[in-house]
């Protein structure tokens, strides 16, 4: 299963072919962070990302998309208009949760509880 890339010609060739990546029961949820290398505050987090990959691998399906002439319409797409943000989807791409700006740790573990809590 496709774990997450650094490439965003990766990211937009993954965004195209799953769109609908993989319908089913919901237990499948992705990790989406969206980021600018001409963001502070991305960089600020960007170690929260780092951890948050370590602490949930084979948990989260985690993506990250940073922003780019060729990325702009995904983040479109998916609502997004602060950055940076992490947001939880469900395996039929429909977002959960998101969290934007300065944020920790805890408050995306705070998140991924309450998801824990719809799905089951």
């Amino acid at each position: 299963m496709w774990k997450g890339t650094e490439s965003n010609s990766s990211v937009l060739q993954f965004f195209k072919e799953n769109r609908d990546f993989p319908a089913g029961n919901g237990k499948v949820l992705f990790a989406v962070f969206y980021t600018s290398k001409y963001c502070p505050t991305c960089s600020d987090v960007e170690h929260v990302w780092r951890e948050l990959k370590r602490l949930y691998k084979g948990e989260l399906i985690t993506i990250k998309v940073e922003y780019s002439a060729e990325t702009s319409k995904i983040l479109k797409e998916k609502g997004i208009s602060w950055l940076p943000a992490i947001v939880i989807y469900d395996e039929d791409w429909k977002e959960i949760r998101r969290v934007e700006g300065n944020f920790r740790l805890e408050d995306i573990e705070k998140i991924l509880r309450r998801v824990e809590q719809i799905l089951k």
